[in-house]
């Protein structure tokens, strides 16, 4: 393919969206997450997709009727960048622990292993002054 700025390679968009999906692991394919919901997935498919299939459209609704003259970016972008923001505002959360774990992992497993070694030599320590 044709090749942008410093030599990286371009794709057009339905090459990259070819390749992103290609990289998705199947439903069979074990991988790692935070989240329940994958592990109940690897147990019971079929029942989480019947679930999800009679509440999950309709937990995405609601009864309020939408503003007919409200700005969208259906046909050109809104003149400024309005987030991720809506009438979900007041229930929304302003932080993950989950996020936040996976952001620090480094440092979380550092602490982690200073935990495992003290209580390493802790257990070692009363043994030795068992055996004396």
């Amino acid at each position: 393919g044709a090749t942008g700025p410093a030599d990286f390679p371009t794709r057009s968009c339905g090459e990259s969206d070819l390749l992103g999906s290609a990289q998705q692991p199947t439903r069979g394919e074990r991988r790692p997450s935070n989240h329940g919901g994958d592990r109940r997935e690897q147990l019971v498919p079929s029942l989480l997709d019947l679930y999800l299939g009679k509440t999950g459209y309709d937990g995405q609704q609601t009864e309020e009727a939408d503003d007919p003259n409200k700005p969208n970016d259906l046909f050109e972008p809104l003149p400024r960048d309005h987030g991720a923001h809506g009438r979900f505002d007041d229930r929304a959360f302003g932080s993950s622990p989950a996020f936040w774990a996976v952001k620090h992992r480094a440092m979380l497993g550092a602490v982690a292993g200073g935990f495992l070694a003290f209580g390493i030599a802790a257990v070692a320590n009363a043994c030795a002054r068992r055996c004396d």
